[in-house]
Formats: structure tokens, C-alpha cells, sequence
């Protein structure tokens, strides 16, 4: 990851209030336009696209919003095989992606 964990965490949020709440994206296209935003980095992988996902919805959490888009896409982010290759990454950061991960799948009833 180019980022660390919380550093990526407030540029999410700081995008997620850019395309969401100035320019009034609806979900839908704030999803794509915030992804569209890393995605096309050299080296984007698998556990900052995951990272995103776990920011975004812990944004609608947070903000009473409807998580219903991103279920599908956490569960298979989210799976035992990927959560090793993402330990390894995260390193000394892997708690604090394990409790943002706690609370996602909470209240998504995973």
C-alpha cells in the first residue's frame, strides 16, 4: 500500500465528502468515483481496493446510510484466504484494520 492504513482512511473520507456530499453523487456513483481515484495506481492491490470498501462502508455506518451496495463485494473482499495475504501487508496495522473489519461486518450481518 502506498498509504498507511489511517492515512488512506481520511483521504477515503475526505473523497467520500468531495464526490458525495459537494458534487452530489448518489452511492452508486460515488462507489466507482472514489475507487476510480486509487484503481489505476501501479501498484493498487487487493488490500487498499478491501480498505476502501471496509472506509466506505464504515462511512454509510456511520452516517445511517444504506450498505446494501457494498455487501456482495465485502464478503468476497473479506474472505479467510485474503484476510492472511492482508495481515501480512498490514503488519503492526493489521488490529486496526481487524476493528474497522468487526464493526463493517456487524452491521452488515456478516
Amino acid at each position: 500500500m502506498i498509504f498507511k492504513y489511517d492515512e488512506l482512511k481520511e483521504y477515503i473520507g475526505e473523497d467520500f465528502v468531495t464526490f458525495h456530499d459537494e458534487m452530489k453523487f448518489t452511492i452508486e456513483q460515488t462507489i466507482p468515483a472514489i475507487l476510480n481515484e486509487y484503481e489505476n495506481a501501479a501498484d493498487f492491490s487487493l488490500l487498499e481496493e478491501c480498505s476502501i470498501y471496509v472506509f466506505i462502508s464504515l462511512i454509510l455506518i456511520e452516517q445511517n446510510l444504506n450498505t446494501d451496495t457494498l455487501r456482495e463485494k465485502i464478503i468476497k473482499l473479506l474472505n479467510e484466504e485474503n484476510m492472511k495475504v492482508y495481515k501480512e501487508q498490514l503488519g503492526d496495522e493489521y488490529s486496526k484494520f481487524v476493528e474497522d473489519v468487526i464493526v463493517v461486518k456487524k452491521n452488515l450481518s456478516l
